[in-house]
């Protein structure tokens, strides 16, 4: 695939596993219908926030983004912020 072809399959895949994170959520605060709710694994939690965190990290290579650093500048403005 091509770097653009990449990159929309990973924001695709990021928004996927960003709705299953959110039915996951949606569970845990017993707000799925009750089918759902029956069948569902309380130990899938963790892995989707792990899908999320993987994607987006994918997603970020992709497109050359220097997640440490970006990480690294959001917290310093956010510690500005509560100075």
């Amino acid at each position: 695939p091509t770097q653009e072809e990449r990159i929309l399959t990973r924001t695709v895949k990021l928004t996927e596993e960003l709705g299953e994170l959110c039915n996951e959520v949606l569970a845990f605060n017993g707000d799925q219908r009750k089918e759902k709710l029956d069948n569902h694994d309380k130990n899938n939690l963790p892995n989707e926030f792990a899908d999320v965190i993987v994607t987006t990290l994918l997603l970020a290579k992709s497109m050359n983004v220097d997640v440490k650093e970006a990480l690294i500048k959001k917290i310093e403005k956010i510690n500005k912020r509560y100075e």
